[in-house]
Order: structure tokens, then sequence, then C-alpha cells
């Protein structure tokens, strides 16, 4: 979000944002409310859509296809920030398969890679040869010889200054990883996810808060759960306290998990690794049942 603002910035552009209102109880009424802001009008002046692939705070997995055709039903192309989508999304994410003209999305969150891994998807060449990175570097300007192995977006985006590269060598070790030490993508998926659902029917049990989900099963990330904290003595429902208690948890307890805010109410995001055993989330309602 903080680039966009940058960006609208530099260009003199003005941001125009969907405040999604939860809880949500099926897909389609969050697709309306895409729908409700297209029929507000001035839709003309609108010359990018962003929306996550999933949050991470409300871990929501977006329609994304659906909101693309509904996007494209006006004429505006759409950017998908998938910053939380490769390895978590589905055991394969397939490019060639999404709607949305753009796909950003890093391999350092899901798939073990290092910080700074990272890729951009263009589905219309001619679109990506008019894309500029950041830094103007080798490439800008290239010779005849090297357009007949690369395109020019791919030299612009080649060398950016003195960036470290070293990142990017650790992805087919990662992927090698993932193949040969957990037992592949579709083992890693299958863990994980499953641990994150008995995670959260542990806990809600734990703190009798059944039923208060923000959104339907069909769009909760398969990785993360949100979970509605009961009353804690110490913390009011606001979104300093849930600050407050996110602190509190890392300082006082060794306990790093996201907590929000929604509709007065406070609720934790766990997060599940293949790391990650169900002792962990034993640990974390024990520390809770504490702050009762």
């Amino acid at each position: 979000m903080f680039t966009i603002e940058e960006a609208a910035k530099w260009h003199g552009m003005k941001i125009r944002m969907i405040n999604i209102q939860l809880p949500i109880k099926i897909k389609q009424e969050l697709i309306q409310q895409f729908q409700d802001e297209l029929n507000n009008g001035n839709v003309d002046n609108i010359c990018l859509a962003v929306i996550d692939h999933n949050t991470s705070q409300t871990t929501i997995i977006f329609p994304i296809d659906e909101l693309t055709e509904l996007l494209h039903a006006y004429g505006i192309p759409v950017l998908i920030d998938g910053a939380h989508g490769p390895g978590q999304v589905n055991p394969y994410l397939s490019l060639a398969k999404l709607k949305c003209d753009f796909y950003i999305g890093t391999y350092h969150k899901w798939m073990y890679a290092a910080r700074g891994c990272s890729f951009l998807f263009i589905r219309d060449l001619s679109i990506a040869n008019q894309i500029q990175p950041a830094n103007t570097s080798y490439g800008y300007r290239p010779r005849a010889f090297q357009l007949d192995n690369m395109t020019h977006f791919h030299l612009k985006f080649f060398h950016q200054g003195t960036r470290d590269e070293s990142a990017l060598f650790t992805l087919p070790k990662a992927i090698d990883f993932i193949n040969s030490m957990v037992g592949g993508f579709e083992r890693t998926y299958e863990y994980n996810s499953i641990l994150s659902s008995q995670a959260k029917i542990m806990l809600e049990q734990r703190w009798n808060t059944q039923g208060k989900d923000l959104v339907p099963n069909d769009t909760q990330a398969p990785y993360f759960k949100m979970i509605q904290l009961p009353d804690l003595r110490e913390y009011k429902q606001t979104d300093t306290e849930a600050i407050r208690l996110l602190t509190d948890l890392i300082i006082y307890h060794n306990l790093v998990t996201m907590i929000v805010c929604v509709n007065q109410k406070l609720y934790i995001r766990i997060g599940v690794q293949i790391y990650n055993r169900i002792e962990d989330y034993i640990f974390l309602a024990d520390t809770i049942d504490k702050l009762k």
C-alpha cells in the first residue's frame, strides 16, 4: 500500500480504496462489494486495480479470477499482489491460467527462498516492454543482438544497479528442499492446511468463540486462520490495545502472531508452517487463558 501511495504522489494520481466490510457470509458478498464500488461511477478514471491474492492480517483469499472478469468488463487492468500466494494458495500456482494482467509474488514467505527473491509476471509482452524498474541501469538501451535472446522487459530488470542478486539463486535449492526433504508441494500443502484447521478448531473450543468467522471457508487462506479472542482482563477491544497485546506476547511470552481489532472485537491470526506442531497452538491457548 505504501508503494501505491508513493507512486500516486509521483504521478499526481488519486487512490480509490474499497473498505471491505466484515463479516462476509458467502463469497458473492465479497464480489458484490467491488460491484457496489464500480456502481458509484467514475470508472473511466481508474487506471489500475490492485488486489491482494490473500491478505495477511485478515487471511482472506480473494476470488481473483471472478474479480478480474468483473473489472475487465469495465476496461480496468488488474494487478494481483501475491506476496503470500506462491507456496500457499494451492500446491501449484499457474500463472498461465490466471486471468489478471499483472502478478507479483514472493518466494521467501512460503517457499523457503531468501528475502529479495520474487517475481513480476506481465501477461502482455507489448506492455511488459514499456515497464521500467525503479532503478534505471543495465538493459535500458539494449543492443540488437541482446534482443535475440531476451526481451527488452527482461533486459531492463536483469541487472538493477548494485543490487545483490544472490537471493535469486536460493530458489532452485528451496524447491529441491520441498521435493526431497519435505515430500513435495502437495504434502506440504496438506500438512499445513490440515494443521491450521485443527489449531483453529482447538483454539475456538478452548476460548468458546466458535461461529465467529469473518469470512466463509472458501475464502480463508489455507495456512492462516483468524480466531476471535475471549475477553481479556487487561486488554480492551481497540486497535491500540491489539498492538499492545501483540507486543506483550512477543516480549513476555515469546509468541509471534498477529492481533487485529475487527468490529470492536480482538482477533488473533495464526499461521502454520512445516516446522509447527499442534503443541505450539496449545501453548498459545494456555498463554491466552492466563490473560482471561
